[in-house]
């Protein structure tokens, strides 16, 4: 009996409370375990888009912005969103409405992005000219790896050495020759075995946000060494003597 008695009058003391505060019965979250802190209640703006998540990485230089406002347990009416992106100008989204609350939105662009951190602050004002806020910071890598200084070079064991510069930090590297399937490498590498005649080989650069780059292809070939015929001491010494006089007597004509 005392129990019952205690808890009858704990939820009068609660409904008391909430319809001070504008709330109706119906929307007393009695299982809500935080029920005790005020600032649960309190009215709030969220950025849905750009995601708050710092693994995501955005690969495209214009993503969209999506804020929410919710007055929640209050009768605050809220009349505009707005938003600064880099703390530069406050720009202002169009306003539409919740279907299913008296919450706002405001959907928008981010355009003309760089790569890098960028940091996006929303802001929403209620028809007294408090304001509410929040922040998020979020990344955009939109640009590929680039592939530089590439060559393929003969060692001294006949092999080709293939060589290249990535202009960032790659999580993959690979190479095809002739058209072949891709190569995984972590740098310079020996290309050997290579049959005589034409090749061609490009390399490709994924970096941590997924951009794909490719170097142009580069051609190349690979040939015999030649063979110089061995002779006598005398006979080469001969040979060549004949060649010379052979030589300067069509000069002088």
């Amino acid at each position: 009996m005392r129990w019952a008695a205690t808890a009858v009058l704990v939820t009068v003391f609660l409904m008391a409370t909430f319809a001070q505060r504008g709330v109706a019965e119906a929307d007393i979250p009695f299982d809500d375990p935080g029920i005790s802190d005020g600032s649960l209640y309190d009215p709030d703006v969220n950025i849905d888009s750009p995601s708050l998540y710092p693994e995501e990485i955005y690969q495209e230089t214009s993503i969209p912005i999506e804020v929410g406002v919710f007055p929640r347990y209050t009768s605050r009416k809220f009349v505009d969103i707005y938003y600064s992106l880099d703390g530069g100008p406050n720009i202002t989204l169009s306003i539409n409405t919740y279907e299913t609350s008296s919450g706002i939105f405001g959907k928008g662009t981010l355009d003309n992005l760089t790569d890098g951190y960028h940091t996006v602050e929303a802001y929403s004002t209620d028809t007294q000219g408090n304001i509410i806020s929040d922040s998020v910071t979020f990344r955009v890598d939109a640009t590929a790896p680039k592939i530089a200084n590439l060559s393929v070079k003969n060692t001294d064991s006949g092999d080709r050495l293939l060589s290249f510069n990535v202009d960032e930090t790659a999580r993959w590297v690979g190479y095809s020759l002739d058209n072949q399937a891709n190569v995984t490498v972590t740098g310079d590498v020996v290309l050997g075995d290579l049959p005589f005649g034409s090749h061609n080989v490009t390399v490709y650069a994924n970096d941590t946000a997924g951009n794909m780059g490719a170097s142009e292809t580069f051609f190349f070939t690979v040939e015999p060494f030649p063979t110089i015929p061995v002779l006598a001491g005398i006979g080469i010494t001969a040979s060549v003597g004949v060649g010379l006089v052979v030589y300067f007597k069509k000069r002088k004509h």
